[in-house]
């Protein structure tokens, strides 16, 4: 059984560092007028952090990489309640997820862009899905 426990804490760790690092990655990516040719974007998770700005869009992007970072620290440390605070950072992730969907979806001009975003997922987007996915299979 530890055995187990061991290989599924280290897919909860493989998970929440998909995560981290599709967070610092570029999340689009657009097509060259001229070429035609697809190219990543400049947008990374950090990018969507600016409280002068929008607090909600700040806020979900901040809890998308505090919860992975503290999911892969929670991964190391020897915790008497680790599964509840695994969960914990798992919840905090989609929060922020959410928040940002949210902020997205707030008017008729960002729900098109938003759209359109959805359309030019790149690597860092679909770091951050798949390692949440598979933090949550070793977290279960």
């Amino acid at each position: 059984m530890a055995k187990k426990s061991k290989s599924l804490n280290l897919l909860y760790l493989l998970g929440m560092v998909l995560v981290a690092v599709g967070f610092c990655l570029p999340l689009f990516f657009m097509k060259n007028p001229i070429t035609g040719k697809i190219v990543a974007g400049k947008t990374t998770g950090w990018n969507f952090i600016n409280f002068n700005r929008d607090v909600l869009t700040s806020l979900g992007a901040l809890f998308i990489f505090i919860g992975a970072a503290a999911g892969v620290l929670f991964s190391f440390l020897k915790l008497n309640k680790a599964r509840l605070l695994k969960c914990i950072t798992l919840l905090l992730i989609l929060v922020g997820a959410i928040l940002i969907f949210v902020a997205f979806n707030n008017s008729a001009i960002s729900q098109l862009v938003g759209k359109g975003a959805l359309k030019h997922a790149f690597v860092g987007l679909y770091m951050i899905v798949a390692g949440w996915v598979v933090a949550l299979i070793g977290w279960l």
